[in-house]
């Protein structure tokens, strides 16, 4: 009896506590695929002449493109991209030349040319029933100020995706 007592006194003696434990995750949908021939995409603009870009606002003739997605879960309805890249000193709507040619950049707009992506700017693609998205694009070199120096023309657009 005197070791019960002496148990029960012990167990009292300790204050017990209730502790929650919080555990939280997310699931998430996989991603589409990005096309490989969008992962390697190339605008050639090829040749151009200088006497063209002479005069201030010249763009020369529009590339048209795709970016493509593909392979995306049901539950996605649309897909953004989301453009960046250095912005043209002398016109903050255009890319930044980094090739060797002077007064001239690139100019990335929709297929249409009505709107025109620059940096920090996206655009929406809608999935569709094969499972997959386009983003038409075309892209051209432009003059804000004319007097344009021969050379090279190099320019590189980030794109970031995120679906929805």
């Amino acid at each position: 009896m005197r070791n019960i007592i002496l148990l029960s006194l012990l167990l009292g003696s300790y204050p017990l506590y209730a502790l929650d434990v919080a555990i939280t995750g997310q699931v998430i949908t996989n991603p589409c695929e990005v096309d490989t021939s969008t992962v390697t995409k190339l605008v050639d603009f090829g040749q151009m002449h200088t006497a063209n870009f002479q005069a201030a606002g010249y763009g020369d003739d529009w590339h048209k493109f795709d970016l493509l997605v593909k392979n995306c879960p049901s539950e996605l309805t649309s897909a953004t991209v989301l453009f960046t890249g250095q912005i043209d000193p002398e016109n903050s709507g255009l890319y930044k030349n980094m090739g060797t040619a002077t007064h001239v950049s690139v100019q990335l707009a929709s297929r249409d040319h009505n709107i025109t992506y620059s940096t920090g700017t996206s655009m929406v693609a809608i999935i569709d029933s094969n499972r997959q998205g386009a983003f038409p694009l075309s892209a051209r070199t432009f003059t804000t100020t004319g007097n344009v120096i021969g050379g090279t023309v190099n320019t590189v657009v980030q794109l970031e995706f995120t679906y929805q």
